[in-house]
């Protein structure tokens, strides 16, 4: 199957490499609005993110974030 060729990083992100990017770069955007204190705009992007099956789990550290899909 496959399955266990993967690392678990790209199983959990799905692992589309195009994918990836895209949501990446929307995660930096959205992080870049919560240091500029745009609180309205970076929960705009997370909840786009949520409607699109994406999950964000900030880290404590307030400057790292991890997505997996739902």
């Amino acid at each position: 199957m496959g399955l266990l060729g993967q690392s678990p990083l790209d199983w959990l992100q799905g692992s589309v490499k195009a994918d990836a990017d895209q949501i990446e770069g929307r995660i930096a955007s959205r992080a870049s609005a919560r240091r500029q204190r745009r609180f309205a705009e970076a929960d705009r992007i997370r909840a786009k993110l949520a409607a699109e099956g994406i999950i964000l789990e900030d880290k404590p550290d307030g400057t790292t974030t991890w997505w997996r899909r739902d």
